[in-house]
């Protein structure tokens, strides 16, 4: 049982991770023009599709090579149109005739990111959400001219600071997925952080970190930040949280950090390869929270996950995904633990002489989780209750473990002559094939009936003409208005 459950847990771990590098990001798109940033290439037919080709205007990037106007497809002049798809890290400005969401997928950003700004206006996508004084940080705060957003609240302009009317300006840092105008006095580069390398201290002055056991392993969790505190030792902590591979995480460090500082989660192995990273997370009040977090667990060998068992360690978080050299029955049997049960069944819970040392592997009155009822493929091998029943060969599976069906503490006899199944019968036990006899009784009526029910006896009954495997497709009738009568004298 808890061999197969580790298939299916393999199985879906590995599908999951292979999605952890990537999420899925909504444009939100209003009637009129729209100033959007991408972080992927999607291409223009999956634009027509996600927004519709009646929907879509207008698409107009920076520099050429970057238009798309469906007058033009509808004029013949399909030619003159440039764009092709959109560009990861790059602005575009759309123009719909409806509001309209979409969503698509893109690689979760894990480098830093520079732009070049030339002299005068240049369109750029928001990545991070940068402050105004962030930009002001690196840009120059004489060199930033004018920031200019689609709509309100989003307009920056250096010379209303100059001119004493500071309150006109209406922005204060960039919306992600957003495109913006800046225009600078002279060439400059904007950088977009995604990677912090200072490691955050806790109040003793120690690297703020901890460690975790996933899928047997020994992770490092570490906390990194974009400053250092502004005393060490401190007298109190504040914590980051979070999910790490769905379980709640939280880390305290030094409380003295600034606010405005960033902070960023990363994980490590054992040999300090960074397995993951959160977003940055930005410090304005507490409790500072980082974004959930998921990395693939390495698969684990056949061998070392018999040891684990065998040693009867947790490996419900174990990716088996890895092992495919074996078929499903020789991981659900190969248990230790492989006549349980037998014993349960035969013995009235357990052989006597054993009852205290084997039970029941994922009992059902245990975890629900853990426990997993299945069906027989018909494939084990016979038990030959005459000429013998080898108890090393257990239920007579490929890698079978072994089963003391006789109760005498000894796991190495042949028995003959043995009524394993108490029948009275000594014979050769055959497995039934569980899953071939599965049939799916459906019916054409709305109550569920499978046809006319006749009672033989008291204790038994018989159901006439049922409706096997009926695939018939149904026929929906439109609903009727019942015209209503009126009573009249």
């Amino acid at each position: 049982m808890k061999k197969f459950m580790m298939i299916v847990i393999g199985l879906l771990l590995s599908f999951q991770m292979l999605q952890a590098n990537q999420i899925e990001k909504t444009v939100v798109l209003n009637a009129g023009y729209n100033a959007v940033q991408f972080d992927a290439n999607v291409t223009l037919e999956e634009l027509k599709n996600k927004i519709g080709a009646k929907n879509l205007l207008n698409i107009q990037g920076a520099g050429q090579g970057s238009t798309y106007k469906k007058q033009y497809v509808d004029d013949g002049l399909e030619f003159l149109n440039s764009f092709t798809q959109t560009e990861a890290g790059k602005a575009f400005w759309f123009k719909v005739v409806e509001d309209v969401n979409f969503t698509y997928m893109a690689d979760k950003q894990v480098n830093n990111k520079v732009i070049a700004l030339g002299e005068g206006w240049s369109f750029i996508g928001a990545m991070i959400p940068l402050t105004l004084e962030e930009m002001k940080s690196q840009l120059g705060e004489d060199n930033l001219l004018i920031i200019q957003g689609a709509g309100q609240g989003s307009t920056y302009k250096k010379e209303y600071v100059d001119n004493g009317t500071p309150f006109l300006n209406s922005f204060t840092a960039f919306e992600v997925g957003k495109g913006y105008w800046v225009k600078v006095a002279s060439p400059a580069t904007l950088s977009f952080v995604f990677n912090l390398d200072k490691i955050a201290k806790d109040n003793a002055g120690n690297s703020a970190e901890l460690t975790r056991t996933i899928g047997g392993e020994v992770y490092t969790v570490r906390v990194y930040s974009d400053r250092e505190p502004t005393t060490i030792p401190s007298q109190g902590t504040m914590a980051i949280y979070g999910n790490l591979n769905g379980n709640p995480l939280s880390i305290s460090f030094n409380d003295t950090y600034p606010e405005g500082t960033r902070f960023q989660v990363k994980v490590f192995d054992v040999e300090g390869k960074e397995m993951v990273r959160s977003d940055i997370a930005n410090f304005t009040t507490e409790p500072i929270e980082f974004d959930d977090i998921e990395f693939e667990i390495p698969c684990i060998s056949r061998a070392d996950l018999e040891v684990k068992i065998a040693n009867d360690e947790d490996v419900t978080q174990v990716n088996t995904g890895c092992i495919t050299e074996v078929g499903l029955h020789s991981l659900v049997y190969g248990l230790n633990n492989e006549g349980d049960r037998y014993y349960t069944d035969s013995f009235n819970n357990g052989c006597s002489n054993i009852s205290n040392t084997i039970g029941l592997t994922n009992p059902f009155w245990g975890n629900p989780d853990n426990f997993i009822l299945d069906y027989s493929h018909g494939g084990a091998n016979n038990l030959d209750e005459v000429n013998g029943i080898v108890e090393e060969n257990g239920l007579g599976y490929p890698n079978s473990g072994t089963v003391d069906f006789n109760c005498n503490e000894s796991s190495n006899d042949i028995l003959t002559d043995f009524n394993v199944n108490k029948d009275g019968i000594t014979d050769s036990l055959h497995e039934h094939d569980d899953w071939s006899a599965i049939n799916i009784i459906f019916s054409r009526t709305y109550s569920g009936s499978l046809g006319i029910t006749n009672k033989l006896s008291q204790n038994m009954s018989k159901v006439e003409h049922p409706v096997w495997n009926d695939i018939q497709e149904v026929s929906r009738e439109p609903s009727i208005k019942i015209p209503t009568v009126r009573a009249t004298k």
